[in-house]
């Protein structure tokens, strides 16, 4: 889900995407303490011009906090009834501080008396089924979204997208990596947003990849074109073959390797000059097995090769123990490497 503060921030400013009126709604409808929160975030808004956070959104322990010493309230009555203050009390030197007490009381008073006079946002209430595609470690698959753009996503991954796209857009959220081949719609630009990155195509095919623990994400352009963009408001357009990293906020563009960046989408592990260390995180998150070492001294070097047609496991650990001097045993989804 979305980061409901940036949401709600975008609503009241009038800058929310149709994606993310979706998503609002969605979120509003969970619980009535989240109609409750945005409530009064709209009012503190309406009054002040100014946002606060869900954090900041609760209004009764505001209210009892910061009237505890001036308010009594009548249990029998929603309205408080005010004490007795002697102002003479105050030296000349706390007639500040008193009054930005009061007027911060008289602001929460008057939220308070609105409370019961809100009106829902008025945003578009068409349901929208948003629909979720996970691959756990050794499963890809292939999706067609609803526009007819085809997905293949690759394991320890997840695609988000609607039901149905609106007129004026495309959006689709991922986490971990998936080529696309987008359909096109000159009307509709389609849009991919995966770990601070903002993909965006009329008509191409492009892979995107992202870390889930880390701020990582590139983007390797196949055919046709596609603007990248960051949080930031930085952007870079790429042409055929050209690729973008981000990383520690940075973007950077350079041309890529088709094999090494692409290859998986087509069924090919393929391994340039690669430690065995990452070989075999990369023949976990492919095969969704587990390795486990025997070693009497550390396995060293790089490893280079090919394996196409989505090959077994098997033959891959038989090339790759052959070339590496290693031996192996596969017992239930575990993998044993000994000298």
């Amino acid at each position: 889900m979305l980061n409901q503060d940036k949401s709600i921030h975008a609503y009241l400013t009038g800058n929310l995407s149709t994606w993310e009126t979706r998503e609002l709604i969605h979120w509003l409808n969970e619980s009535p303490e989240n109609k409750r929160q945005f409530k009064v975030i709209q009012e503190y808004w309406n009054n002040t011009n100014e946002i606060i956070s869900l954090d900041q959104a609760n209004i009764d322990e505001a209210y009892q906090k910061l009237s505890k010493n001036i308010f009594e309230t009548d249990n029998d009555q929603v309205k408080p009834v005010a004490k007795v203050v002697s102002l003479a009390t105050f030296s000349k030197s706390n007639k500040t501080v008193w009054l930005s007490v009061a007027a911060s009381i008289a602001l929460i008073i008057g939220v308070f008396m609105f409370m019961s006079h809100l009106k829902e946002p008025k945003i578009d209430r068409e349901a929208v089924s948003i629909i979720t595609k996970e691959n756990p470690a050794g499963r890809k698959s292939r999706i067609i979204l609803p526009d007819g753009t085809a997905v293949k996503l690759n394991s320890n991954s997840k695609l988000k997208f609607p039901e149905s796209f609106s007129n004026t857009e495309r959006i689709v959220y991922l986490e971990g990596e998936a080529f696309f081949k987008v359909a096109k719609d000159a009307e509709r630009p389609f849009s991919v947003v995966s770990g601070g990155i903002t993909t965006t195509a009329l008509g191409t095919s492009f892979n995107v990849k992202s870390s889930n623990n880390v701020e990582n994400v590139k983007v390797a352009l196949v055919t046709g074109q596609v603007k990248v963009k960051d949080d930031k408001g930085s952007s870079v357009i790429l042409a055929p073959n050209e690729m973008v990293t981000y990383e520690e906020g940075k973007i950077d563009k350079r041309l890529f390797d088709y094999n090494k960046e692409i290859a998986w989408s087509e069924g090919k592990l393929y391994f340039k000059q690669k430690k065995l260390t990452q070989v075999f995180l990369d023949l976990e998150a492919w095969y969704g097995f587990e390795f486990e070492f025997e070693l009497t001294k550390p396995l060293k070097g790089k490893y280079s090769g090919e394996f196409a047609n989505n090959p077994s496991l098997e033959r891959v650990m038989d090339g790759i123990s052959y070339a590496s001097g290693f031996d192996y045993e596969i017992t239930g989804n575990k993998i044993l490497i000994k000298n």
